[in-house]
């Protein structure tokens, strides 16, 4: 997978930085895999950013200094004469913790969040299924606006303007994944504004248990452009921070 996403990002004139987080060497191992990886390596198309979890444990991996690191490789790729960035790596080590989720997943949006800013960057979450108990990669899946949807019943991420989106179907069983996704997020803000036009579906204890994740998070929650079953459950139930706009 790692090999076709640097050859189409080869294709399109685009530099490809390799996440490794078992150290720089592990990842120039895992690269050689990759078709002609020494000359993109020495012409910066493929690049490496590595750090040494197992080594230097999870407080190596710092999500806001990384996600910095990437703004600025999005500049320089540009000034390089590349047409973008595209970020690849292998979280499955990262991952498999409580701990590591947690940090990985606060990369993750915060990098959304970044991508959303029109710098022209790209990005692929590699996971070994067989590796991770089946929970785990549906709470990953479920923060990335591409994925399976027979992985993961839902997507929220962010999207341009500081908004988010959120997409999909929620019910009671995945409920609880959506609020730890709106938890890492949350930043202090008073508003959150979610665009909920391609929500399928969502039942009434959903809602009402957003609703008491707001008042928790003392801010409001704005689901922007429903069309459906939100719009309509919005009448029917009493809501004090969670504002229905209708599309």
């Amino acid at each position: 997978m790692t090999g076709r996403f640097v050859a189409d990002a080869t294709e399109r004139g685009e530099q490809v930085v390799y996440l490794g987080w078992r150290g720089a060497e592990r990842a120039r191992r895992d690269l050689c895999r990759v078709d002609d990886w020494g000359s993109l390596l020495e012409r910066r198309a493929l690049r490496i950013e590595a750090v040494d979890i197992a080594g230097d444990g999870l407080e190596s991996l710092q999500p806001a200094r990384l996600v910095d690191s990437f703004r600025r490789s999005a500049l320089d790729a540009r000034r390089s004469g590349f047409a973008g960035l595209r970020l690849v790596g292998d979280a499955t080590e990262i991952v498999s913790t409580p701990r590591g989720r947690e940090v990985y997943l606060e990369l993750d949006q915060r990098l959304e969040r970044l991508m959303a800013d029109g710098l022209g960057i790209t990005a692929v979450c590699s996971l070994d299924m067989s590796a991770l108990d089946e929970s785990i990669p549906i709470e990953v899946a479920c923060v990335h606006p591409a994925t399976s949807t027979a992985l993961a019943p839902f997507v929220f991420h962010a999207s341009p303007g500081g908004r988010f989106r959120l997409a999909g179907e929620v019910d009671w069983w995945n409920g609880d994944q959506l609020e730890r996704a709106l938890s890492r997020v949350v930043d202090g803000a008073e508003g959150i504004e979610v665009d909920v036009s391609d929500l399928e579906f969502i039942d009434h204890r959903s809602l009402l248990g957003l609703d008491r994740w707001a008042v928790d998070h003392d801010c409001t929650l704005t689901l922007a452009g429903s069309r459906g079953v939100a719009a309509r459950l919005a009448g029917l139930v009493t809501l004090d921070r969670v504002v229905v706009r209708r599309g």
